[in-house]
Order: structure tokens, then C-alpha cells, then sequence
């Protein structure tokens, strides 16, 4: 997913970051500087991060901005 510039980012990395660290999306988002909504819309899929959103995120995690990012597989051409 990458629209407006904003990096890909791996929106199950981040739920998933969110409920180990036992924070509801309410607490991490009032941590990240953004309405619970649209952390909501980023965990769903419907909403990108931008760059300074998900470095917030990273902030709030205890994790690199790398951590919350996703890693396409590189495309294979075919022989």
C-alpha cells in the first residue's frame, strides 16, 4: 500500500506490536499524536501513515520505524 508518499507500512505489525504491548488502539493513538480513528483506518487498511505518523508510532511501540515497515517479496521474472 503506498499512496501520497506515505512509506508501506505492515498494518498487522502494528496491531499486533499494539496488543503485545497490552495498549488499546485509544492509548496508542492519544501516544502517537493521532484520533483513535484513523489509527483504526491504519490497522484496517483503509488509511497510510505518513512518514511522521508512523515514526510516532515506532515512538510509542518501543520500536524502529523499519519494524512497522513492509518488505515486499522482490518480483521474479519469469525464465
Amino acid at each position: 500500500m503506498k499512496s501520497n508518499g506515505a512509506p508501506f507500512h505492515d498494518r498487522e505489525e502494528i496491531a499486533r506490536r499494539r496488543r503485545r504491548a497490552g495498549k488499546s488502539q485509544k492509548t496508542l493513538a492519544a501516544e502517537a499524536g493521532m484520533s483513535a480513528a484513523h489509527l483504526c483506518n491504519i490497522e484496517g487498511g483503509s488509511a497510510n501513515p505518513s512518514p511522521e505518523a508512523l515514526a510516532r508510532l515506532a515512538g510509542a511501540l518501543g520500536c524502529e520505524i523499519a519494524d512497522l515497515e513492509f518488505t515486499p517479496e522482490p518480483e521474479t521474472a519469469d525464465v
